[in-house]
């Protein structure tokens, strides 16, 4: 049955015994250049750790041969589009985790599109890119009646105490797209723009596993300015894709001078100011030929108005005093959004936090 089978797929396109054979090979022409080649690269072979059920906040271990980069994401299943990416990290001794390359975080609980999932009670699929191109799917169970893990801790990069103005990053072992923003402790009270409604002292959510948050004594909330060397502060992060809960970090403050690469600075006074109100401001250790002092938009990527720019002295301490305008250039509300004097030489930046009187 099958010769016959073929013999119709040849008569259909015309093929018959009694075709002419092809010319001989002419051998003094020159050869035909190789055809290129239709091999595709060796897809990498991607082995679990583990098939069976998985518990919220379990590490996964994940073998790739060759070993290569993975980018990895927990999807709704049949939904591709509704997926939380996960960090992939590798580890310097395979051995330590039964021979598996790189260790994924899964999570029973995802954020996808605005929506919490429960991976329990929905379908949901570990996605793995790797390098070279393509996507596996592998099925992800997960136990209902395991314990929700606990929540995640940050690594705080300084340590506290901080200088006010003082910039920190904090770094975690499992979840991205974090979000920072610092509050007054046991209320809903916390430091955004009042445009845009994100964190006014942090860097907006990315793929990293980091967030950075510029620590400020005076913390506009509302219709008020609390004072964070006085009032209990605190840092509170989170994950835009996965409601695992974060503690949070207390905020503490050094009240003595900010020194930065030698430069000293002292600000006063440092209770809430009036508009236009002026600010005395003493800098010890200075380097260069003058020290600029300007106010800026206490968020990332600043826009600063420069208030004076004072020479430096042969003793290397500059004494002079600014008017600090509550409403800057560009039309920014200092109270409510909040803002920073920055003092900087050649070599040296130092920044000090201020409040306004609302």
């Amino acid at each position: 049955a099958a010769l016959v089978g073929l013999a119709a797929v040849l008569a259909t396109v015309g093929v018959t015994d009694t075709e002419p054979l092809p010319s001989p090979i002419d051998e003094t022409a020159e050869p035909a250049p190789p055809a290129p080649s239709t091999t595709l690269p060796a897809f990498p072979d991607i082995v679990l750790s583990t098939t069976g059920p998985v518990a919220d906040g379990q590490r996964l271990g994940i073998s790739v041969t060759p070993p290569q980069a993975l980018d990895a994401a927990i999807c709704v299943r049949g939904a591709s589009d509704l997926c939380a990416p996960l960090r992939v990290s590798s580890i310097s001794d395979p051995a330590a985790l039964d021979f598996v390359d790189a260790v994924s975080i899964p999570r029973r609980f995802v954020i996808a599109e605005g929506e919490l999932v429960d991976c329990a009670l929905m379908s949901c699929d570990l996605h793995l890119t790797p390098t070279d191109g393509g996507t596996l799917v592998f099925p992800l169970t997960f136990d209902p009646d395991s314990p929700v893990a606990g929540p995640v801790r940050a690594l705080a990069s300084p340590p506290p105490p901080w200088s006010d103005g003082q910039q920190v990053v904090f770094d975690f072992a499992e979840l991205t797209w974090l979000t920072a923003r610092q509050c007054v402790v046991g209320g809903d009270e916390c430091w955004v723009d009042p445009v845009t409604g994100l964190p006014a002292n942090a860097t907006p959510p990315g793929p990293s596993s980091s967030a950075a948050i510029r620590i400020v004594r005076f913390l506009p909330v509302g219709e008020r300015t609390v004072d964070c060397l006085e009032t209990a502060c605190e840092i509170r992060l989170a994950s835009v894709y996965f409601p695992r809960p974060v503690e949070p970090v207390a905020v503490t403050i050094d009240p003595r001078p900010t020194e930065i690469n030698g430069l000293q600075v002292l600000v006063g006074p440092t209770a809430p100011l009036s508009d236009g109100q002026g600010v005395s401001i003493i800098a010890r250790q200075a380097a260069g030929d003058e020290l600029l002092v300007e106010v800026c938009h206490a968020g990332p990527g600043p826009f600063c108005q420069t208030l004076r720019r004072a020479p430096i002295g042969a003793t290397s301490t500059v004494v002079t005093r600014v008017e600090v305008p509550r409403f800057t250039a560009d039309g920014v509300d200092c109270a409510r959004r909040g803002c920073v004097l920055r003092l900087s030489t050649d070599t040296q930046q130092v920044v000090a936090g201020i409040a306004f009187d609302r």
